[in-house]
Order: structure tokens, then sequence, then C-alpha cells
């Protein structure tokens, strides 16, 4: 699904947010309207799948954000976008990655779910469970990645 953006503005901010798929069909067309705003937040949390052409378009719209000056956080960040700020290491710009979606899938049931992981800046990554109560079926969903690298882009940085 080609990527999808939505532009919002709130008292502290302009917010961003994104779906879909990160490809080389990627239209940021939308960074001139986030240039001279006081503050960005982008949400992360319906990106799908980011391929390298759109690691390389990414790349080229948070480094143009980050030299504009505008503070920017990056939130929500999806298991796409995490596994980019594992590999990649300017992935995230000069943007301060504030959350992150942690998966869980429940083999009973075949459900899906997912924890929201706040990060602090100068503090440890919070520790991931590696195992929920299903809320479909009420058994157990596991942690669908590897707890001990998933947030390795914050204990790296």
């Amino acid at each position: 699904m080609t990527m999808r953006w939505t532009i919002q503005d709130d008292v502290l901010m302009r917010r961003l947010v994104l779906s879909g798929d990160i490809t080389e069909a990627a239209d940021f067309s939308f960074l001139g309207a986030l240039q001279g705003a006081e503050r960005v937040a982008i949400k992360l949390d319906g990106v799908d799948q980011i391929n390298s052409c759109g690691v390389r378009e990414w790349i080229h719209f948070i480094t143009e954000l980050s030299e504009s000056g505008v503070p920017c956080d990056l939130e929500r960040c999806s298991p796409a976008f995490v596994r980019q700020l594992n590999m990649i290491s300017n992935f995230s710009g000069a943007a301060a990655v504030r959350s992150v979606v942690a998966p869980y899938y429940c083999e009973t049931c075949g459900h899906q779910t997912s924890r929201v992981l706040e990060l602090t800046e100068g503090q440890a990554p919070p520790a991931i469970e590696e195992r929920v109560v299903c809320p479909k079926c009420g058994g157990e969903a596991e942690f669908d990645d590897l707890p001990g690298t998933y947030l390795a882009f914050w204990v790296s940085g």
C-alpha cells in the first residue's frame, strides 16, 4: 500500500501521521508544510514496510527536516521502522525517538497485538515483556521479534 500522510496542528506542535509502505513512490512533498513549525511529531505506527529505495527517500526527508532546524519527535515507531533504526545509524536524523510499538502474536488464535514502549532520553530502554495476555482469546501472546536486540538502536545511541 502506498504511503499516505496527514498533517494535524495542535497548540504545541505540528503532527504528521504516516501509514502504508515507504518506497520509491513515497510522496514527501509535505516537507514544506513542516518547515517553520515550532516542533514536529511524526507518528509512525501505521508504516507497514520500508524497502531500500524507501530508506533512501526517508533519509533524504529526515535530513532536510533536521537541517531546517525544526525539532522533531518520532512517535510510535512501527516494527518495520524499528528494524531500519537498528540497521541504519542515521535513520532518525536529528529527530528524537520517543516511543516504539512492540509486536505480539498469539499462537492460540492467530491474533496480533502490540504495546507502546515509551523511551526517555538518558534512561535505559524499558524492559520488553516476552509474553502478554491476548486481548482476543485470553491466551498468551508472545513478543514477535528478538527481545534482546529490538531496542538495539537505543542502547547504542
